[in-house]
């Protein structure tokens, strides 16, 4: 949609609207039989905003979203909604470089640490300031809106862009009835390409205080493709993030505010997050409009006295209460997943994707409660329409 409004001197503005609808199902949520517990969900979200473009390089943005989730389980449903508006910004370009101001998007490179988390219903976005200073950037933000919202927690960032890769310095401060917080993580992402292959690799370390405990932490991921045939790749990765703790520290990696959804198995159980993790993938591309993945994922624990991560960064939920066990003797095998997963985009106004996700559990589920045969299922079929 293109509105001229020629009395507002040379400013084009854009508005738009943007729906999207998802239908998911999860069972055996316990991890005690296929007939342990069901949830569905159907989520709506609609988003209403214009975008302007003004003379001498200033530009903006505002956004309305509403996001609801009806859901049910065998002894509940609910119809939980959130209203807000999530971007009102506006910036400028200038020789070279430029600022964003407000409540905006911010990502870094391809969001293992910081994103917009845009699968989830509500999203993410920031609140403060984003400059460009050609490959350099910088931001000092807050969270503006996310579901939960960690309204203590403080940002502040440095990148450095290069053609196939960027440095990254953060520092986070937060706050809590435990201790506070105060963590500087230096990161860094590579992308290459040789002869027929293409390499990724992303590694951070950490160091600070997390919640009063000194934090030491590290998180690498490593991955490499190759074409089978013209139209179909093959890739294999690995993934670990440190984790455990002791009386005076901790080195639980701290996830920051990323979008893991596509990075760890598609059903979100597991988290960049005392973690280790092998991959082995096919993507297909059958039509210039559809893509099509599987992956086989298999997890560990990094520590076994540390937690099971989720990808919300949260510690999983079993039949008994948390997954976690202080002594160690659950082990680290925590199970397999495998992915299906589809994306077709028949032109710039539709979108259609649909998944299934299929988790194994292991031993270490089965010596927490769970029932090692009770195997989890989750698929979702999503439509989203922009205008």
């Amino acid at each position: 949609m293109f509105i001229n409004l020629t009395f507002l001197k040379n400013v084009t503005i854009h508005p738009y609207v943007d729906q999207r609808f998802r239908y998911e199902q999860r069972d055996n949520l316990g991890f005690l039989s296929p007939s342990s517990g069901t949830r569905d969900d159907m989520f709506s979200r609609t988003r209403l905003g214009a975008k302007f473009v003004a003379q001498e390089g200033w530009s903006g943005e505002l956004q309305y979203q509403f996001a609801d989730d009806r859901y049910s389980t065998r002894s509940l449903s609910a119809d939980p909604h959130n209203s807000d508006m999530r971007l009102a910004y506006f910036g400028r370009k200038y020789r070279g470089s430029s600022f964003e101001v407000g409540r905006l998007p911010l990502t870094v490179g391809n969001q293992r640490l910081i994103g917009t988390l845009e699968w989830v219903n509500t999203a993410r976005s920031f609140d403060g300031v984003v400059a460009h200073l050609r490959s350099l950037e910088f931001f000092a933000v807050r969270i503006g809106t996310a579901v939960p919202l960690p309204g203590n927690a403080r940002l502040l960032g440095l990148v450095q862009y290069r053609k196939n890769e960027y440095f990254g310095l953060y520092q986070k401060f937060d706050s809590s009835p435990i201790g506070e917080t105060s963590i500087t993580t230096l990161n860094f992402n590579g992308h290459w390409k040789t002869n027929q292959l293409a390499y990724e690799t992303e590694a951070a370390v950490q160091f600070g205080t997390e919640a009063g405990k000194n934090q030491s932490a590290f998180a690498l991921h490593a991955k490499v493709a190759h074409p089978l045939l013209r139209k179909l790749n093959a890739f294999a990765e690995g993934n670990i993030a440190s984790g455990g703790s002791g009386p005076n520290g901790t080195h639980t990696f701290d996830n920051l505010y990323p979008t893991n959804h596509p990075f760890y198995g598609i059903a979100d159980l597991q988290g960049w997050k005392n973690m280790e993790e092998v991959v082995l993938g096919l993507s297909y591309k059958p039509l210039p409009k559809l893509l099509i993945g599987g992956s086989f994922h298999r997890f560990w624990l990094y520590n076994a006295s540390d937690s099971w991560y989720a990808a919300s960064g949260a510690v999983n939920v079993g039949p008994h209460g948390l997954y976690t066990d202080p002594t160690g003797k659950s082990g680290t095998s925590v199970g397999q997943e495998w992915d299906l997963a589809a994306n077709y985009v028949p032109n710039q106004y539709w979108n259609f994707s649909a998944g299934v996700a299929y988790f194994q559990p292991g031993p270490y589920i089965g010596n927490l409660g769970g029932n090692p045969r009770g195997s989890q299922t989750w698929f979702y079929v999503q439509t989203e329409v922009k205008f």
